[in-house]
């Protein structure tokens, strides 16, 4: 059982939701159930001091999300335990003389760990279903066992004489880093453009979403069937033969949009490409609103059994055409200097 070790003199705080891109909301909400089933969390019922929010972001190598609670906030009320971690050459020292061995399973790495009652509630973490908390040690709770973590797999691959001390020095810098800072407004049309992907789609196909991010909100759609970075840069210079490029492109963290070939792509067009931060969604906030738009009218096709793409069509148009409730313009007028007709 394990106590974690709090400072009471620091006012807990209740952090609000943060919310997940629509496309990701089924995986994120089995990767809760999953949790639930495995002991790992439980839900809350009734108020809680702390609630810190989700980053369901971070993926791992075969593609499955790691459920991530940013506890930053709720970092500064846990006191850090400092531990000697002993090296490799103390351990071989020791293991010399003997003859026989067992194997650990650390496949659930913290989560083998089971808190105390009073240690739960600072891991309270708030989503759309709800608040939820830690029964179990998790990733993320103050440096320490991020930093020995660290620690441990580059001992496993790599080893110089100051490995620790380097490491710490890392881990600290991480812990504070500089504050975001948001994206200045452009002065005119097709300057900065916003990107994502929604799906898969029952068929199989991909949603490509292009969105004229900060001026006029002028919105195109593409349908994709397979999502490589090769086939985006293939829509991408199909629509910017039209309508020109680009100064910046923003977008998520997924691997079509951070690929040595996509960098490149935006580099020889001279595009500044701006990736949103795991830990800031709300920088892409206007994708995911138009995602939650899309999403809508492709259940009310698929419950009429209606042609999701002339219902996608019908919607843009219309979308298009309709004073925006930010700028309070057509995005066509803003984007053309006219209306088109509908």
């Amino acid at each position: 059982m394990i106590t974690l070790s709090l400072d009471f003199s620091i006012k807990p705080i209740q952090q609000p939701l943060r919310r997940i891109p629509i496309a990701l909301e089924e995986k994120f909400e089995r990767k809760i159930n999953e949790a639930l089933v495995q002991d790992i969390i439980q839900t809350v019922v009734g108020p809680s001091s702390w609630i810190s929010p989700i980053v369901p972001y971070v993926f791992k190598g075969n593609g499955k999300m790691r459920l991530c609670v940013d506890m930053r906030r709720a970092n500064h009320a846990v006191l850090r335990e400092n531990y000697p971690l002993p090296t490799f050459e103390s351990v071989m020292t020791k293991l010399r003389e003997a003859k026989i061995f067992s194997r650990l399973d650390l496949k659930w790495a913290y989560h083998q760990l089971e808190l105390d009652e009073e240690s739960r509630e600072i891991t309270t973490f708030i989503t759309h279903k709800g608040l939820f908390r830690y029964k179990r040690l998790m990733f993320g709770i103050n440096s320490a066992p991020g930093e020995s973590a660290m620690k441990s797999r580059i001992r496993a691959k790599v080893w110089w004489s100051l490995v620790d001390r380097e490491v710490e020095a890392y881990v600290s810098q991480s812990n504070n880093p500089e504050p975001m800072k948001r994206h200045a407004s452009p002065d005119g049309p097709w300057q900065c453009v916003a990107a994502d992907l929604l799906g898969p789609l029952p068929n199989s196909d991909y949603v490509f979403v292009l969105i004229l991010y900060y001026y006029s909100r002028y919105q195109e759609v593409k349908y994709l069937r397979r999502i490589t970075s090769e086939i985006i840069i293939t829509v991408l210079n199909e629509i910017f033969c039209r309508l020109g490029i680009p100064k910046s492109i923003r977008a998520d963290i997924g691997r079509q949009f951070v690929s040595g070939e996509f960098r490149n792509f935006c580099d020889d067009h001279n595009i500044t490409l701006i990736t949103t931060p795991p830990y800031w969604p709300q920088a892409n906030g206007e994708v995911e609103n138009m995602n939650r738009s899309l999403v809508k009218r492709l259940k009310i096709a698929h419950n009429n059994r209606r042609d999701y793409v002339k219902e996608i069509q019908n919607f843009l148009l219309m979308y298009n055409v309709t004073p925006h409730g930010t700028t309070g313009t057509p995005p066509t007028e803003l984007m053309f200097n006219r209306v088109i007709r509908d």
